[in-house]
């Protein structure tokens, strides 16, 4: 295992890809976060204080900012990340080298799941770091009355690194089944966009349909950004958080065990899908 792992770190931190793709995401969210919260670690609108980033609220708002969030920056670098590096061992033919040099078909396979558990890694820990950068380095201090993390802010992290693993299988089935970097990132973007987010719209759209849309909530896209969400875990505060902004009240299709059973359920049957096409491939 610790072989496959300094592989992995030879292949990946070697990549100019890699940096780049890190480079892009501190450069994209960076500027949102300290444009929208700023020295004070607090969102206003004409004049009138929303919300504060101030821990330990901050660990789940960082996961739930309408777009502005770790979790959605997170949704679309790391399965690109992963797609590309999956993708290019065939395309530059490094899986069937690895073969050639000794590896067998299920050690390679360990260490594409390594790769994804050390990407999930690396995004939880930018994760932290920009936690407690805004939420605690940044905001004034006398707005941390509680300790900096309770219990329901480790729940909310372990969610948050499940949706990292889920998203990062899902990417490294598309890359081993398309064997192309460009190919497995249409396909997730293709799979992620239309099939699980406008195809139940569009079936929504016909009241003879409707039934039928509610089973996408089912798809694994959309359970990971269900396990993940904050208000799952922290409901009081996302309530008053969503009452001051002006928004509905908080409602959940599904309850959140039937969502973490779903999620380890296909964390295995994405692992398992993406073994059973790289053993039968052509490498």
């Amino acid at each position: 295992m610790v072989a496959l792992l300094q592989i992995e770190l030879i292949k990946t931190l070697k990549r100019r890809a890699f940096w780049v793709s890190l480079g892009l995401f501190l450069l994209f969210f960076l500027p949102i976060m300290a444009a929208a919260f700023g020295r004070g670690g607090s969102l206003e609108v004409n004049g009138q204080k929303l919300v504060s980033i101030a821990l330990p609220q901050g660990w789940g708002l960082m996961l739930d900012l309408q777009g502005l969030d770790v979790a959605s920056m997170a949704r679309l670098f790391l399965p690109v990340i992963v797609c590309i590096f999956v993708g290019s061992e065939f395309v530059f033919k490094t899986s069937r080298q690895n073969i050639i040099d000794g590896l067998t078909r299920e050690q390679f396979f360990i260490a594409k799941m390594v790769f994804v558990v050390f990407m999930a890694i690396v995004f939880f820990i930018i994760y932290l770091l920009l936690v407690l950068t805004f939420g605690y380095i940044l905001v004034d201090r006398s707005e941390i009355t509680e300790s900096l993390i309770r219990g329901v802010d480790f729940q909310m992290m372990g969610a948050f690194f499940v949706m990292l693993i889920g998203f990062g299988l899902i990417a490294t089935l598309f890359g081993i089944a398309s064997r192309n970097t460009g190919t497995a990132i249409g396909l997730f973007f293709f799979y992620s966009t239309v099939i699980e987010q406008i195809a139940p719209s569009l079936l929504r759209l016909k009241e003879s349909l409707r039934p039928f849309a509610e089973y996408f909530n089912y798809l694994p896209i959309n359970i990971f950004r269900e396990v993940v969400k904050p208000a799952r875990y922290d409901a009081e505060f996302f309530a008053a958080k969503v009452a001051r902004m002006g928004g509905q009240p908080l409602t959940f299709d599904l309850t959140t065990q039937t969502v973490w059973a779903c999620a380890v359920l296909y964390i295995v049957l994405l692992g398992a899908a993406s073994y059973l096409l790289l053993k039968k491939s052509d490498l």
